[in-house]
């Protein structure tokens, strides 16, 4: 009925709008971050940055640098390749579900990016290893959360034609399947996380570090998330609801 991405158009275009923000935020969060590394390269002013052209040392002349082109490219590859989904809307629209899901492993890739400069780049034990676990956990959690978000911005738009009991069992069918794609998210970035704590953890006096505190509030706000997805688990299941309230 819709081969234009097999959904709806008031649905393909709430996703395409949220598709070209992720990519504005991307390329603005890139721009940042080399910024901010060429600031504590050189222990310079952002005005300095600028007017100097330091940025541009950054970008040509470090592994910071390398890997900021690489994920520039795959960032202008999605982009080319969503504008394509639009342009074969109309002119060959079974083409456009392929370039959705052609965009998955480019932006996959983005991701694991920015593990080639993080902290876990620099462990002790295995740091390619320890790279790819850093990839796991992060696509883990863009997963987990940037799904959490933009299901949440197209629900509205998706059941906007479904009344009363037909608008419940739309949204318990889409939650249950978003809950079972989201288990196999969190025990991903459960797992994924203590390996890279372990690799920075030796003693308790490590906990004590500013990373340690870091590593706490993360805990923090993981164990919110979780008892969040509780209370989601017991409404789409009332009954395990109403037998814990009934206790033993």
């Amino acid at each position: 009925k819709y081969p234009a991405g097999q959904l709806p158009p008031r649905l393909m275009k709430r996703l395409n709008g949220l598709m070209w923000v992720g990519l504005a935020l991307a390329l603005v969060g890139s721009i940042v971050a080399l910024m901010q590394q060429t600031m504590v390269f050189f222990n310079a002013s952002p005005q300095q940055v600028i007017s100097g052209g330091l940025w541009q040392v950054v970008r040509i002349g470090s592994r910071f640098g390398d890997v900021w082109n690489a994920r520039l490219v795959l960032l202008g590859l999605v982009a080319g390749i969503h504008a394509a989904t639009l342009y074969y809307s109309s002119r060959s629209p079974r083409a456009v579900r392929p370039l959705w899901a052609a965009q998955t492993p480019l932006l996959a890739l983005v991701v694991g990016a920015s593990s080639i400069n993080s902290h876990a780049a620099g462990s002790l034990i295995w740091p390619w290893v320890a790279v790819f676990v850093h990839w796991l956990h992060t696509l883990s959690v863009a997963f987990w959360v940037g799904g959490a978000a933009a299901l949440a911005l197209v629900l509205a738009v998706a059941l906007r034609p479904y009344e009363g009991p037909a608008r419940a069992d739309a949204l318990a069918a889409v939650m249950r399947r978003f809950s079972r794609l989201m288990v196999g998210a969190v025990a991903l970035v459960i797992t994924s996380g203590i390996y890279n704590a372990l690799n920075w953890f030796f003693t308790p006096a490590d906990l004590a570090t500013n990373y340690g505190t870091s590593m706490g509030l993360k805990l923090l706000m993981v164990l919110i998330l979780l008892a969040i997805g509780g209370l989601h688990h017991l409404a789409l299941h009332p009954e395990r609801l109403a037998a814990l309230q009934a206790g033993p």
